[in-house]
């Protein structure tokens, strides 16, 4: 079976954080909680996402909160 994509996670000189990932991961939904890796409550995000042909990406103005992502295979 093939490797699952990369998730990248990087903090910006503005305070920003980008997550983003192959846009060749396809069937991959970007989730996201805010309760720890091991939590069940994973919700998709459905706004915000820029593709450009190779790389999908998310711009997040950084939460008071945790927060944690992954990319998920429905």
């Amino acid at each position: 079976s093939p490797t699952p994509p990369s998730l990248n996670i990087q903090r910006t000189t503005t305070n920003t954080v980008v997550v983003s990932w192959p846009a060749a991961a396809t069937g991959f939904v970007l989730q996201q909680n805010t309760n720890g890796v091991s939590s069940v409550n994973w919700s998709n995000v459905t706004s915000g996402i820029q593709n450009d042909g190779t790389t999908q990406t998310l711009n997040i103005n950084p939460p008071t909160a945790n927060r944690f992502y992954r990319l998920f295979k429905p």
